[in-house]
């Protein structure tokens, strides 16, 4: 069984991904200012598609040569809820930069929730949140060996986060 220290406390497996679904949820009230569910998805592959706002973060552990990194997949919708409640912003003041900005910014927070999934030590190398074209998302979805997906569904809107990890390659 792995554990993963998470505070001051080591949790298994089981006990972590129960606790991320929390941690989201926090998350996004703070950043969006609504309450929304977070579950862990199963069979995602077919699921998971780009949106509007495709976010990636690129992260690296070096104790465990690990990489990959999070991914947040925001539709237009989703976007003007978080930057609108960020900003103090009615949808109609709200310019585009200012969504990319609010988007980036909840990679960079999901990040920071998530990162425990590639690392259970600080040694941990975090990028910068990029906004990934559909053709980069396609090729971050398809080359890790391992994800885990998070959905949260409010009305018609599906707001996906995403962890992707795998080993360094050996040069």
């Amino acid at each position: 069984m792995k554990f993963r220290h998470c505070g001051a406390k080591l949790l298994d497996d089981t006990e972590f991904v129960e606790l991320v679904p929390v941690r989201l949820e926090r998350a996004w009230k703070f950043l969006a200012g609504e309450e929304r569910d977070f579950v862990k998805v199963q069979g995602h592959n077919e699921v998971l598609r780009y949106a509007a706002f495709s976010y990636f973060i690129p992260v690296e552990s070096y104790a465990d040569n690990k990489f990959g990194g999070v991914a947040v997949l925001v539709e237009r919708d989703d976007a003007h809820q978080v930057a609108g409640h960020m900003f103090g912003l009615m949808p109609t003041e709200l310019q585009e930069s200012d969504l990319q900005d609010a988007c980036a910014e909840v990679c960079n927070i999901f990040a920071d929730t998530l990162i425990l999934y590639l690392s259970g030590t600080d040694d941990i190398n975090m990028g910068l949140p990029v906004m990934a074209t559909e053709q980069q998302y396609q090729y971050i979805v398809t080359h890790f060996i391992d994800s885990t997906i998070y959905a949260s569904q409010r009305d018609s809107r599906t707001l996906f986060v995403g962890v992707y990890y795998g080993t360094r390659p050996q040069r």
